[in-house]
């Protein structure tokens, strides 16, 4: 009889509650975590504004870049400096020495 009780205190020590529950149910149907609402879509002014693209964010990594503007409304504006002849350019200031720039 005392065998009996320790065997059987063996097998129930080792006895675990047994999980029915598919993979599909334990990996994907968690609990939903809420995230807080969007926010209001802004309204953007089409005329106005440009497109923010790869070049208008490195611009000033760029090789070769010349003359461009901090104004966010024309990014890669024309320069004449291109076409001004060095005769009428002596007098006056360079495109760079016009504005403060961040290089």
């Amino acid at each position: 009889m005392e065998h009996r009780r320790e065997v059987e205190q063996e097998f129930m020590a080792k006895y675990e509650p047994v999980d029915y529950r598919s993979v599909t149910k334990i990996d994907f149907h968690k609990d939903v975590v809420r995230l807080p609402p969007r926010p209001e879509p802004m309204l953007h002014e089409m005329v106005k504004e440009q497109p923010v693209t790869f070049w208008t964010e490195h611009r000033d990594k760029m090789h070769g870049n010349t003359h461009y503007s901090t104004n966010r409304t024309t990014p890669f504006g024309r320069n004449a400096a291109f076409t001004t002849p060095i005769d009428q350019y002596l007098n006056s200031r360079m495109p760079c020495e016009m504005q403060v720039y961040s290089r």
